[in-house]
């Protein structure tokens, strides 16, 4: 159900283990690649949204030691496989602007079906809706831009309710992160000087390559510093490193409390 990270690099580290990372994430989040990349160094920018693999793979390695690495491979659960779905839409005011990307779901823009069977979530996938729901909330829903843009977290988070809204969003500018996890837990990774956010959990592959140490004859892995947040948005400062602002929701009905009923061959999603 995509695999969606954002990297903020302070100290341009040349960061191969990213692909390692996405070679792994990508067997299945295959539908749709996209990145948006920062250098504060020289303020250059690189943007790509491709369905080509070898396209993003190739601009990756131009990114890995920029500030701001903003990645998202998409998995088609809503939606067809073209590019006006393949997330990191920028969505503007003024001069202030955001690269989006989600993983998760919106409900009410969904034509696809989703049903919980022996513990597990499967998905029913309706082609005929062209537009994917994150689309539709992200590019179609004014009122998710305006209040993105005036930062008014509780209204916001009213209207992701109205709306059904499941998962880990990221909105990347030059200046500021903003994070949305609702039902759908945010890690977050001390990496040395790196700070990595993503809705997948891959404590253990990270903590393979995060050093390790010799004692009483043993050579032991160093566990990755981590920890995650749950229901929450809040607005991050990339330049100083520390939350600017943080509302913690504290209702969320998550798909699993609704009544679904279907005999359908199913197709399994990570959930």
């Amino acid at each position: 159900m995509c695999f969606n990270m954002v990297i903020i690099n302070k100290k341009n580290k040349e960061l191969k283990v990213i692909e390692e990372i996405i070679d792994v994430y990508s067997k299945v989040n295959n539908h749709g690649f996209s990145l948006w990349g920062y250098d504060h160094r020289d303020n250059r920018e690189v943007l790509v949204r491709t369905l080509n693999y070898d396209e993003f793979i190739e601009k990756l390695r131009r990114v890995r030691n920029y500030s701001i690495i903003h990645i998202h491979l998409r998995y088609a659960s809503s939606g067809v496989i073209n590019i006006d779905n393949v997330h990191m839409w920028r969505i503007a005011n003024n001069d202030n602007y955001y690269y989006v990307s989600h993983n998760g779901y919106v409900h009410k823009y969904s034509r696809s079906r989703y049903v919980i069977e022996n513990g597990k979530v499967y998905i029913i996938v309706n082609d005929s809706n062209i537009y994917s729901d994150t689309y539709e909330l992200v590019n179609n829903n004014a009122e998710f831009r305006e209040l993105i843009f005036k930062e008014n977290f509780k209204r916001l988070s009213r209207l992701l309710d109205d709306v059904e809204f499941h998962g880990v969003m990221f909105l990347t500018n030059p200046s500021d992160l903003i994070v949305i996890a609702i039902g759908k837990e945010v890690y977050i990774y001390d990496y040395g000087n790196v700070l990595i956010m993503s809705n997948s959990d891959f404590t253990e592959m990270l903590s393979e390559w995060f050093g390790k140490y010799r004692k009483y004859g043993f050579v032991f892995n160093r566990k990755i510093p981590h920890t995650t947040l749950n229901n929450v948005i809040f607005k991050y400062d990339v330049e100083k490193m520390k939350i600017k602002k943080i509302y913690r929701i504290s209702r969320y009905v998550s798909l699993l409390d609704h009544s679904l009923n279907y005999s359908i061959s199913l197709r399994e999603f990570e959930y």
